[in-house]
């Protein structure tokens, strides 16, 4: 089985068409959805409540408000062997399930796999430059550094590599994908998987590409600083 994390704070504009998405998935592996409820206050819960006869899903209620805690919480709440992550302003394709299984069928020492994103509703400059851009950026880090960013808005580990890796930092309200992925590329090998890219909303970049881009690096900096806490402003 596939199990699929996604974490949710006051998403009633976003998570039915997230959630539309995974109604249309082909796919012939056995799949689950563990929704994170990061103690939302509008009808997020309610919206996603009405899927629940159309798509294999669960609402589980996480209190202690944080990204980290969040997908901390689903992962923990998760069956599957392998455990896929997006986020609830995303919307998969209708292979991303098939893609998933499949990678990690043909690659049994694989430890986990990750993809890009692409926006539409920016503006036509940061569409375009964002998803022309950002794949290659994902490559060439990958190169760098050795492993593959695990982005939260789409990517898929075994159990035991997240297990062995301690999993997610509660802590860390920001960049919690990537330092898991630091943790997870030591046990064992990443890849990029060019053909599951999801789409999900340019609202971190409302402000411009280069001001959404600089938000990032600067929560980045603060993650590899000492003490750092990796907090990105939340844009939700």
């Amino acid at each position: 089985m596939i199990s699929v994390v996604i974490p949710a704070y006051n998403e009633e504009a976003l998570i039915g068409s997230c959630l539309e998405s995974f109604v249309h998935q082909r796919t012939h592996f056995d799949f689950e959805i563990i929704l994170v409820d990061n103690n939302s206050t509008d009808r997020t819960q309610e919206i996603a409540t009405s899927y629940m006869a159309r798509v294999p899903l669960r609402i589980v209620f996480e209190s202690r408000k944080g990204r980290g805690q969040a997908r901390k919480t689903g992962f923990a709440a998760a069956r599957g062997e392998i455990i896929a992550s997006t986020d609830a302003d995303a919307r998969v394709p209708e292979h991303w399930i098939e893609t998933i299984g499949s990678v990690f069928a043909r690659n049994p020492r694989l430890a986990a796999a990750s993809s890009s994103s692409t926006i539409h509703d920016c503006s036509r400059f940061t569409n375009t430059a964002y998803n022309a851009l950002q794949p290659v950026v994902l490559r060439a880090g990958a190169v760098i550094v050795g492993y593959q960013w695990l982005n939260g808005f789409n990517f898929a580990v075994r159990r035991r590599a997240y297990e062995q890796s301690g999993g997610f930092r509660a802590d860390l309200n920001g960049i919690e994908d990537y330092d898991l992925a630091r943790r997870i590329g030591k046990i064992g090998p990443t890849l990029f998987v060019q053909d599951m890219a999801v789409i999900f909303s340019g609202r971190r970049f409302r402000n411009g590409l280069f001001v959404g881009v600089f938000d990032y690096c600067k929560s980045l900096a603060r993650y590899v600083m000492p003490h750092g806490d990796g907090f990105l402003d939340d844009i939700r």
